[in-house]
Formats: C-alpha cells, sequence, structure tokens
C-alpha cells in the first residue's frame, strides 16, 4: 500500500489591488440600494412564518417522536399534530421525514424548543457556521485587504437565491458547506484525519458527500479515509444507538428509494439523474414530456455519466502531487459530488463554495471568466428565473408547485436545465483551475 502523500503546504497567491476609491464608493452604493430593497425580504426567510413549515420540520417532528418515545419515522403530519398542537397551520408536509437518521441526531438539541422557535435558532447557528466558512475560504485563498468588500458581499449574499430558499427551507446545506469548506482547509494544513472525519458527518447527514471518498483514495491519504470511517460511523452509531435499528431499516427500504424516485425528474433537480430523467422519463406529476419516452435510456445514460464523472475525479485527484493540484481536485470532486448525485436542488449548491472561491481567485483571466460570470449567475438567481423570462410569471410561479402546463423537450432543455448546465460548467471550469502558481484575480 502506498505511503500516505505528504502534507500539503498551503499557497497563498500574490493578491491583486482590488479596491480602488473609485470601486469602492460605486460598490458601497450599490450594496447599499440591495440591503434597502431586499434586506428585509432576507431577514423575513431566516425566521418565516410558522404556517411555512420548510424541510426542517420532518426532522423537528423526528426528534421530538423520539423524546415522546415514538418512532422517528412516524407520519410526519401525525407527529406535527401531536407535537404543534392540532390547530397548528400546516398547508404542506411530506409523509415522514425524507432525512437519514444522522440527521435527526443533529436536531435533537433543538427538539425541546416549539417549531418556529428551533427553526430560528437552527437558522441562526448554520448560517453563522457557513458565513464563517466563507470568509475562511476566502482567507485561505489568501484574499487580503478585503475589508472595504464585506459590506457588497453582504449584500450579494442577501440577494443569493439558494441561501434564501435554504433559510426558508431549514434544510442542511449550510451546516455541509461548513463541513466541506473545513475538510479543505484541514486537508491543505495536512490534517487530513480530520478533513476525512468532517467529511464523514457531512455523509452521515445527508450520505452524497462520500462521493469525497474517491478524493481521499486516490491522493493516497489514508487517515482521511480512517477519519472519514470515525465520522460516518460515528454518528451512526448514535444513530443506531438511540432509534434502534429499524429506523434504519425504514429509511433505507421504505423512504430512500422512494425519495429519489419520486424527485428524480423534477425540474429542479440539477444533477445529471435529473437531466436525462426528464429527457426519457419524466415522472407525469413534474409536468414534462419527455423528448422519447424510453426509460431505460435514460438510467442507462444516468450511469454512464456516472462512471465518466468519477473517472475523471479518481484520475485528476490521483495525479495530484501539488498543494495547487490537490486544491483543483478536492474543487473538482465537489462539483463532481453534486452532478452525478441522485438530487441537487438549488439550495445544494451552497456546497460549491470551495470550487466557487478558487474559480473566482485562481481561473486565469480571459473568455473562461466569462464563462464563470454566467455559471456563477445562472446559480445566485431563483431556479425559476428562466421560466419567469420565457413563458411568464405566472406559469414560473406554477412550477414550484409542479401545476404549470406540460413543459415541451425544447423547454425542458432550455429553461428547465439552466442549473444543471451551470453546474456542469462548474465542474468543467474547475477542471482548468491550474496545479502551479495561480495569479490572484480579487
Amino acid at each position: 500500500m502506498a505511503s500516505e502523500s505528504p502534507p500539503p503546504v498551503p499557497v497563498t497567491p500574490a493578491p491583486v489591488v482590488f479596491w480602488s476609491r473609485r470601486r469602492i464608493l460605486i460598490w458601497t452604493a450599490l450594496a447599499l440600494g440591495l440591503l434597502a430593497a431586499r434586506g428585509p425580504e432576507f431577514l423575513a426567510s431566516i425566521n418565516p412564518p410558522a404556517e411555512f413549515t420548510g424541510d426542517f420540520v420532518q426532522d423537528w417532528v423526528a426528534a421530538r417522536n423520539y423524546q415522546t418515545g415514538h418512532p422517528v419515522y412516524e407520519d410526519t403530519r401525525e407527529g406535527y399534530r401531536r407535537h404543534a398542537g392540532p390547530n397548528a397551520p400546516a398547508p404542506f408536509l411530506l409523509p415522514r421525514n425524507a432525512h437519514p437518521p444522522g440527521s435527526v441526531v443533529a436536531v435533537l438539541p433543538l427538539a425541546w424548543l416549539p417549531f418556529p422557535d428551533a427553526r430560528l435558532a437552527w437558522n441562526l447557528i448554520t448560517l453563522g457556521l457557513f458565513v464563517a466558512a466563507v470568509g475562511l475560504v476566502v482567507w485561505e485563498l489568501g484574499v487580503r485587504g478585503w475589508g472595504p468588500g464585506v459590506l457588497p458581499a453582504i449584500a450579494v449574499g442577501v440577494v443569493c437565491a439558494p441561501l434564501q430558499l435554504q433559510l426558508q427551507l431549514g434544510n442542511f446545506g449550510t451546516l455541509l458547506a461548513a463541513l466541506l469548506a473545513g475538510s479543505w482547509v484541514a486537508d491543505r494544513h495536512g490534517w487530513t484525519g480530520l478533513a476525512g472525519t468532517m467529511v464523514g458527518i457531512a455523509a452521515g447527514l445527508k450520505l452524497f458527500p462520500a462521493f469525497l471518498l474517491i478524493y481521499f483514495t486516490a491522493t493516497r491519504r489514508w487517515k482521511a479515509v480512517a477519519g472519514f470511517a470515525v465520522g460516518f460511523l460515528g454518528l451512526n452509531a448514535i444513530a443506531l444507538g438511540l432509534f434502534g435499528v429499524d429506523a434504519f431499516r425504514v429509511y433505507a427500504i421504505d423512504i430512500a428509494p422512494l425519495v429519489a424516485a419520486e424527485n428524480e425528474s423534477s425540474w429542479m433537480n440539477a444533477s445529471l439523474v435529473g437531466f436525462w430523467m426528464r429527457l426519457f422519463g419524466p415522472t407525469p406529476s413534474h409536468g414534462i414530456l419527455p423528448l422519447v419516452h424510453a426509460p431505460e435510456v435514460g438510467r442507462a445514460l444516468v450511469v454512464l455519466s456516472q462512471v465518466v464523472v468519477a473517472v475523471i475525479v479518481g484520475w485528476i485527484a490521483w495525479r495530484s502531487r501539488t498543494p495547487l493540484a490537490r486544491d483543483r481536485a478536492f474543487a473538482v470532486a465537489t462539483a463532481g459530488m453534486l452532478l452525478i448525485g441522485p438530487l441537487a436542488w438549488s439550495h445544494t449548491f451552497l456546497l460549491l463554495v470551495v470550487p466557487l472561491g478558487m474559480l473566482a481567485v485562481r481561473l486565469p483571466a480571459g473568455g473562461l471568466r466569462w464563462v464563470f460570470l454566467a455559471c456563477l449567475a445562472a446559480i445566485w438567481l431563483p431556479a425559476n428565473y428562466p421560466a419567469q423570462m420565457v413563458i411568464g410569471a405566472e406559469q414560473a410561479q406554477l412550477m414550484l408547485g409542479d401545476q404549470h402546463t406540460p413543459l415541451s423537450p425544447i423547454m425542458n432543455l432550455t429553461i428547465a436545465s439552466v442549473l444543471t448546465y451551470a453546474l456542469l460548467g462548474v465542474f468543467v471550469l474547475t477542471l482548468r483551475l491550474p496545479k502551479d502558481s495561480p495569479d490572484c484575480q480579487i
């Protein structure tokens, strides 16, 4: 067995002066305008009305069920009525918690709070971790003298649709992004065991981050592989001790396959799974007309594209011998993780904080930077924004509940697949990141 490669030496690119006096004035004025226009809406998303239950409610109900001696994967609607009161407003609730048992462990400390208070606490804690992760990535990439950019950065964050959606739903995107950013920082400083543990915990919460094992294995970071096992198995051991074997059986057999099948062809699923299944085997409830109804072709293309992406990620990681090359490999693996996963929602794009940071700072000047900005704009805007421009605001709004007029194959390939193209663009652009001395662009 090959020995683990030596600890990387973090590379700090030489920064370029960006904040001239004129730019400070322009960006400050723009930031104040954005904050005035969108700030109140963003703050409201941190603490939505109680009737907007979002995603957090399923984990809160499961955690409350454990406290009261009920099965964690009991019917969510029944549990919600029990814990929030029979008259508590809840226009939409999933039948059962769609998240792994490990996610319930993460929410247990907040289970004693009423639902609105628990969600607010969750959003404040995980948003704080995400902001810290962004700052850590910026610092680690060697960007200095960015004090004048704090206000514009806050304003740009306020208008970030994935972030606002994450807060409204109370999902795990901000927490997972912080774990992956922390793993990258730990890895490049030689704390490979900690890097693997953080990814293992992320995989225990949402499973798909386990894809990053390809990066750790191909770069021969065996301490990270061991750390992954500690994080993943440790979190699941806690869940097993608390919830019992039956919770894992119900999730693995009854819930996970059903959730994947019901959502794989949604227009909101930006992964390659969503792209191919929308083309060849869409679920009728999603309101998409297939190019050709051939689900077996779609699934074959899904497997083929997943294998191609996994091989590319493994090859890039295997050939990484320098700190910068390993940085690039981590970015490629993170983008590939979302690309080939079963589900990639708009708020899942928050997990790209490390790849997007590298692209912003290290991507060579020229036409590729315009491609990056186009991908970034597609990610930043609401998922149904292209539909608003093409088929109108009314139909675009109906798309959020799959109540729209069925989309033709052309509409599917255009307005319904913009996020897939943006994610694929990010993946391809990470392959163009430098392996030697980068020139900082900020």
